[in-house]
């Protein structure tokens, strides 16, 4: 068995293929455009009848190789670049070198057996991007309501005797009309708390499509096992998926046995 380590960057992917005593066999360097990647897929089928794929980062930088790679059969697994990293570490040569991060990659793969085989759904999904693109939006979110909140403290003093928050769309409502309301004596700050205002309405219904689509996401993975757990709803459920790729559905571990009661102490006799 031939196992293949890749270390894919934005213009170079490097490679390795290690025999089954993890001694170098070939190494490879090509480019990160398509005509490079089906280069390096030849290369790959030419090493061996008999391999194994791993990719650092599968889909990250390596995702279009990995899709490209499973499109024509091949066993691939993940390597999570925390675990290059702390090879690397290990080695004795100091600094990065891509060559010598694919061999790492490689060598990684033979050691360690529990790696994420990576499947045409898990390469398709798109749940991280999507809480990703999420969370990125609700902190535009608050930071624009901070913004706001600003605002509205210099031209509508004691606004929230109004406005309880400056999260639904009815207090986004009353705070646009405080808004105009101060523009003959504030035009500037009266034009950015509207536009403001114009912002988080449209981020609210960004946010809103992205959670339809993660729910949407959620009910073709079908995470029954995480969804059952308490306090775990479908935003968590999509994060936790988008981290570790795949959650096992095997059979849970039995409880641990109670530990065995200690004898009882004899209690000394009294002296006569």
């Amino acid at each position: 068995m031939i196992t293949i380590g890749i270390d894919p960057h934005t213009r170079t992917h490097s490679a390795a293929a290690l025999d089954a005593q993890g001694r170098l066999l070939e190494e490879i360097t090509v480019g990160s455009n398509a005509a490079e990647l089906d280069r390096l897929a030849r290369w790959i089928e030419g090493v061996g009848a008999e391999r194994t794929v791993a990719i650092e980062g599968a889909r990250g930088f390596g995702l279009a190789l990995c899709r490209k790679l499973l499109a024509a059969g091949e066993r691939i697994l993940d390597v999570a670049p925390a675990l290059t990293a702390s090879e690397r570490r290990s080695a004795r040569k100091a600094g990065k070198d891509d060559r010598g991060d694919a061999v790492a990659v490689a060598r990684i793969a033979l050691r360690e057996r529990g790696l994420p085989r990576v499947s045409a759904e898990v390469a398709a999904s798109d749940l991280k991007l999507l809480v990703d693109a999420r969370d990125q939006l609700v902190a535009e979110a608050t930071r624009t309501r901070n913004r706001l909140h600003a605002l509205l403290l210099a031209i509508a003093p004691g606004y929230h005797e109004h406005v309880r928050d400056l999260t639904s769309s009815t207090a986004l409502m009353v705070a646009r009309r405080l808004g105009v309301r101060a523009r003959p004596t504030d035009r500037v700050r009266s034009t950015l708390a509207c536009a403001a205002i114009t912002r988080l309405r449209s981020l609210a219904g960004e946010i809103a499509a992205l959670e339809r689509e993660i729910t949407a996401g959620l009910d073709r993975a079908a995470p029954a096992n995480l969804l059952a757990i308490c306090g775990v709803g479908p935003i968590v459920a999509a994060k936790i998926l988008g981290e570790v790729r795949e959650v096992s559905r095997g059979s849970p571990r039995p409880p641990p046995s109670p530990p065995t009661p200690a004898p009882p102490r004899s209690r000394p006799r009294a002296a006569r």
